[in-house]
């Protein structure tokens, strides 16, 4: 052969090399690389049970009996539309059904109950939906009614929902969300004790519900889907209970109840303190706390499972807590992620509770009294657990109740779905100064330096550092339950600063105000008012909102809405930054005096100033030096020493170490990036085309066989590149 035929042979063999060779390798080398980055996302979910036997259905149909199916501590979700008798709790059911199906977007009225794939696949984007909020609607319906149809409705929804979601590879929604699997549980126990014997059963239905049934609960028992840290974690536990109580019949029950009583055991002792209080920041969530314990000591005693002494301890704690918590007209103060509606009795609650009550460990001081014109209540919050759930930047605010309504207060549980939603659990949720360039997420320790009590008097000396190591300090006196003085210092070794407070008041309030720095806030349905005075160094600026996006400020949410409200915003500046505010709550004669006098402060130092004012027509003031508190009101004079509050770091180590052990334990690698590993994909799949498409234009060009070879390999080596970089920094 001569040397050009030879020549011809090798440029056409690397050709052939380069296409039917090298592009192969890189066309598997790249689908080696998207099914490696998409498997996190699909085996983190998927779990395989087996179809229950007709056997065990038979089985299921029998146990448990009635008698013990009654107990609605098995079927309660959580969540709660109830359908409650009525002279039409028919209508009343379609309704509740239909304000489920807008708020899921869903902008369609389905009378029959025929809920396709693509209604449930919508609709997953809501978690109560997700939770099975709607069957759980029509088999409430049936049970008020006995209307047969209503429960038609429920199974034709569950058996398109289980089979919906039994053919999904990848999470949607709130399809696979941990609240709504556990949610699901109560959902299909209710179901099912109204269909087992019902005259519409179906035993293809029944099989398809209780096949559902059993892969939530093996969800529920994964712990790389266990979300230990938060309220959370205690539902997926509370669930496991439910199931084995509800279905007997399936051989893993047993396990169930006894994973989910030794993961509850664990997570009490750092999800309620010793104290007795939930450490999720609100007064909401800690009544959803108080519901979960003694939901799980229920369910405990019905699986016939011990339950631990400690449980029933810090149960009996919490309920303590939430009388102290509670005002004299049964509200909730409203910090953090809490909802307006008033509390709920539960159990073995009682009235609210008097006096002064301080938590040092979780970081509360809430006091109050009784009295004719309705009372007080005041709250300082200084919790912050930045790993447990519900974080929000409130520390060291005050919370006032008085004279039969709410004063200050907090912005309340701002719909995750609107944009503001940061914003409100922001340091402007709440009254805590703050310094105008701090974040939220940053390293910061809240601690209560000194306290001091004495009849009618209570106060408290707080101060909070960052990670920078500034530190702004705050003290609250209460006077009576009528007068607050409130002193917020900024400490920072004479540097020049700036920081901020937002006072938010409740809604419904009239504002009235001077240029001085004075003001009156009036309720026009009963003849009481708040006067207000701010006073400050000579930079101190204030400025008034309401329903402002920018700044983010006058806001409280009512009935799930954000409505505007009175607020005002505090902002000293300077080398030595500070600001007083002083409040006092008047009824009668004195709150529609025309001519209020305002208070006066001089300050000198954090433990030097003074303050005096009048109430209802009374003379009072506040003077410290050093450590003593004198405080005269109404021609009595109280004087009083502050002391070093209870030392809390022991028993904060401990909780943080019982969190710790469950990290341990429980922590997951993995994180839901379907958002990213789409972007990934779509940008490989185009970057591949741009590839061939050059390849194709470099042949057509008549580019040597062996450059373009060559180019191959170095593609090659590109994807594996890529490979390297998207598993080592792109998706660690």
């Amino acid at each position: 052969m001569s040397l050009p035929s030879l020549g011809l042979t090798l440029l056409s063999y690397e050709m052939v090399y380069a296409r039917q060779t090298l592009f192969p390798i890189t066309l598997a080398a790249i689908a080696a690389l998207l099914v490696s980055i998409w498997i996190p996302e699909i085996t983190h979910y998927y779990v395989t049970v087996p179809k229950p036997s007709p056997e065990m259905v038979r089985e299921l149909r029998a146990q448990p009996d009635d008698r013990f199916f009654a107990q609605n501590l098995i079927v309660q979700p959580f969540f709660g539309v109830p359908v409650a008798p009525g002279k039409d709790p028919g209508r009343s059911a379609s309704s509740l059904v239909q304000q489920q199906l807008d708020a899921a977007g869903i902008g369609t009225t389905l009378p029959d109950g025929n809920f396709d794939e693509e209604v449930i696949e919508h609709g997953i984007a809501k978690l109560d939906f997700a939770g099975l909020i709607i069957p759980d609607i029509y088999t409430r319906a049936y049970e008020v009614t006995g209307q047969l149809d209503f429960l038609r409705r429920a199974a034709r929804f569950l058996v398109t929902f289980s089979r919906y979601e039994r053919k999904q590879w990848l999470p949607t929604g709130f399809l696979w969300n941990d609240h709504a699997i556990a949610a699901r549980i109560g959902v299909l126990a209710r179901f099912w004790r109204s269909y087992r014997h019902s005259e519409i059963y179906d035993a293809s239905i029944a099989q398809e519900v209780l096949w559902h049934a059993s892969r939530c609960a093996e969800m529920l028992a994964d712990p790389e889907q266990f979300t230990y840290a938060t309220n959370h974690g205690v539902m997926q536990n509370l669930a496991l209970l439910q199931f084995s109580a509800a279905f007997p019949a399936f051989s893993k029950s047993p396990s169930y109840a006894r994973l989910a009583m030794d993961r509850l055991t664990s997570q009490f002792k750092y999800y309620v303190s010793h104290e007795g209080i939930i450490l999720e920041h609100s007064s909401g969530y800690h009544v959803v706390g108080v519901q979960f314990i003694r939901m799980a000591i229920g369910l405990a005693e019905l699986n016939d499972l011990a339950v631990p002494p400690e449980w029933r301890n810090r149960y009996a704690r919490a309920i303590d807590f939430m009388e102290v918590l509670t005002r004299p007209d049964g509200s909730l103060p409203i910090y953090g992620d809490t909802k307006r509606e008033p509390r709920q009795r539960i159990g073995d609650t009682r009235d609210s509770a008097t006096g002064f009550h301080l938590y040092p460990v979780s970081g509360y001081a809430i006091w109050s009294a009784a009295g004719d014109a309705g009372g007080s209540h005041s709250l300082v919050t200084w919790s912050h657990f930045p790993d447990h759930g519900h974080v929000v930047a409130h520390e060291m605010s005050l919370l006032v109740w008085s004279r039969g309504r709410s004063w200050i207060t907090g912005v309340g549980y701002w719909p995750y779905a609107l944009p503001e939603r940061q914003a409100a659990v922001g340091w402007r949720s709440a009254n805590a100064p703050h310094w105008l360039d701090e974040g939220t997420t940053g390293v910061r320790t809240t601690k209560l330096l000194k306290f001091g009590r004495a009849p009618g008097v209570v106060v408290l000396d707080l101060t909070r550092s960052d990670a920078t190591g500034r530190h702004l300090r705050r003290q609250v006196t209460s006077i009576n339950g009528s007068v607050w003085i409130v002193l917020d210092i900024a400490v920072t070794g004479g540097a020049e600063t700036t920081f901020e407070t937002l006072w938010t008041f409740a809604p419904g309030l009239a504002v009235h105000r001077d240029e001085s720095g004075f003001a009156i806030l009036t309720d026009g349905t009963r003849n009481v008012a708040m006067h207000l005075t701010i006073a400050g160094g000579p930079a101190t600026e204030t400025a008034w909102y309401s329903g402002s996006h920018q700044p983010f400020a006058g806001w409280v949410v009512q009935s799930g809405k954000p409505r505007p409200s009175p607020s005002v915003l505090v902002q000293p500046h300077g080398h030595q930054a500070w600001s007083t505010t002083i409040f006092s709550v008047v009824d009668g004669d004195s709150a529609a005096s025309a001519t209020p006098v305002p208070a006066i402060f001089e300050f000198h130092d954090a433990e030097a100033w003074k303050a005096s004012g009048s109430h209802a027509g009374r003379a009072w003031s506040a003077r410290r030096v050093g450590d003593a508190l004198v405080v005269k009101y109404a021609g009595e004079q109280v004087e009083l020493s502050l002391t070093p509050a209870p030392v809390a770091d022991k028993q904060r180590r401990k909780l943080r170490a019982a969190l710790a052990q469950d990290a341990e334990r429980f922590d997951s690698d993995y994180h839901n990036l379907v958002f990213y590993r789409e972007r990934f994909t779509l940008a490989v799949l185009a970057l591949l085309l741009a590839q061939e498409l050059t390849f194709a234009a470099l042949g057509k060009m008549r580019r040597p066989p062996l450059a373009i070879a060559h180019m191959r390999l170095l593609s090659l080596a590109g994807w594996l590149a890529v490979a390297a970089w998207a598993h080592l920094i792109y998706f660690p």
